[in-house]
């Protein structure tokens, strides 16, 4: 088996809340959306789900580029 090269990893997105962690990332059916949650530590109801939508133009598959 030979080693395969690893796409690039770019940061889309930062959270400064040190309570806070991100626990999911996934794209919807469509690959027009991508989603992710962001959880808090004690239950405090500050959880939620963020959704970035794909700009015409922009591929976020970028290994169909290569």
């Amino acid at each position: 088996m030979t080693a395969a090269q690893a796409l690039p990893v770019q940061r889309f997105f930062s959270i400064t809340d040190c309570n806070a962690e991100p626990t999911g990332l996934y794209m919807s059916i469509s690959n027009k959306t991508l989603f992710f949650d962001i959880q808090h530590r004690g239950g405090d109801g500050a959880d939620l789900s963020v959704a970035i939508q794909r700009l015409s133009g922009v591929d976020f598959n970028v290994a169909s580029k290569r």
